[in-house]
């Protein structure tokens, strides 16, 4: 009896603390919210300051501000249509959180353009962890079309492998319709959104092997003999993902030219390949990686990369070869992809030769 009344007694205490969290939650959530109820949440004027020990290439203190708008770079201008507008979309190497502000390669594409334009040129870095072509359409239908700049600068690749994992959870949260209970308590609960929300940001820090968690050390990295038949049947187990990736992309572009907005569409680059760094004398196709060593992970990406020109060409958008550009060095990178604060100088220098080009052909400036 004295067991049955103390499980009961557990039961109830438990229940009243789901429900006592689940205020607290509504009222104060420690956790930022990306998306809740079909809504994507950005940091509005919030200022983040983060403390690096050990990534070289990096500041001591980074310290970074999301404007009105939720992005990084300057406030919306009062006479947005006297100026040429562009806003950076793309995932973590868009976003460069580890970068501080104003050094972060948007803002110094920004600088490097505003010199070579006769016309004012108001520029913001829309790059959100972890984001792919699922998070982007939301982004867009939800906060860039009402902004209608000029252009919507994509940087698409990395975030795109293998992804197919949110799309239960993007069709539950982003409609009305339930698909199950765990769907519904995705959408109205607050411990199962911060549960969802932190499992996400997780999966976005771990998707790539030392996102801010490792040094890059090629010099004492393991290496893998090339197996190009390896390398053929991965590609082909890509294959589904490769398919998903194109249809979602084409769509996303489409509705970009929908509301107005032209796109302009950079491939994804990645220091590993086949190349030898110009920095340690690593061979960069052997060297272990995400994908086992160098070769397989930039053969792997490639694919990916390759549907992106495609779509391009189909659908007649300026397309940037970033992936081809991008010198594979370490001096550059502080993991196989993220960008240090010298690999942000030689973006912008790469991407302002591209870049001012395509803005020549489309305005004439006095």
């Amino acid at each position: 009896m004295n067991k049955l009344k103390n499980f009961l007694a557990l039961g109830i205490g438990l229940v009243l603390a789901t429900i006592l969290l689940e205020v607290g939650l509504s009222v104060y959530n420690p956790f930022p919210i990306r998306m809740k109820n079909g809504n994507l949440f950005l940091p509005v004027n919030r200022t983040f300051t983060f403390e690096n020990r050990h990534i070289p290439g990096l500041d001591s203190i980074i310290t970074i501000y999301n404007n009105h708008l939720g992005f990084r770079g300057p406030d919306l201008p009062t006479n947005l249509a006297q100026h040429l507008s562009m806003i950076a979309i793309g995932g973590s190497t868009t976003e460069c959180r580890f970068i501080a502000d104003g050094e972060d390669w948007v803002a110094l594409l920004q600088k490097r353009l505003t010199k070579k334009l006769d016309r004012p040129l108001w520029m913001n870095n829309a790059g959100l962890a972890g984001n792919s072509t699922f998070g982007h359409r939301i982004l867009l239908q939800q906060h860039i079309a009402k902004l209608k700049p000029d252009y919507a600068l994509y940087l698409i690749g990395i975030n795109e492998i293998l992804r197919s994992d949110d799309f239960k959870d993007d069709l539950a949260i982003q409609t009305n319709r339930t698909f199950s209970k765990q769907d519904w308590l995705k959408k109205n609960s607050e411990i199962a959104l911060m549960i969802n929300n932190i499992r996400r940001s997780i999966k976005a820090y771990t998707i790539e092997s030392g996102h801010g968690r490792k040094v890059l050390e090629l010099e004492h990295r393991p290496h893998h003999e090339i197996n190009f038949l390896e390398i053929d049947s991965t590609i082909q187990q890509h294959q589904v993902f490769i398919t998903a990736y194109k249809k979602r992309l084409t769509l996303l572009l489409k509705e970009t030219i929908g509301y107005g907005i032209q796109p302009i569409v950079l491939t994804q680059p990645l220091l590993f390949g086949d190349n030898i760094d110009a920095s340690s004398g690593v061979d960069l196709s052997t060297v272990a990686s995400r994908f086992e060593y160098g070769q397989r992970y930039w053969e792997i990406l490639e694919n990916y990369n390759d549907i992106t020109r495609e779509v391009c060409g189909e659908l007649n958008i300026p397309l940037i070869d970033f992936a081809c550009l991008m010198p594979k060095n370490s001096d550059y990178f502080y993991d196989s992809m993220h960008f240090n604060k010298a690999g942000a100088q030689k973006v912008s220098e790469v991407l302002e030769n591209e870049i001012l080009p395509i803005l020549l052909d489309n305005y004439a400036f006095e």
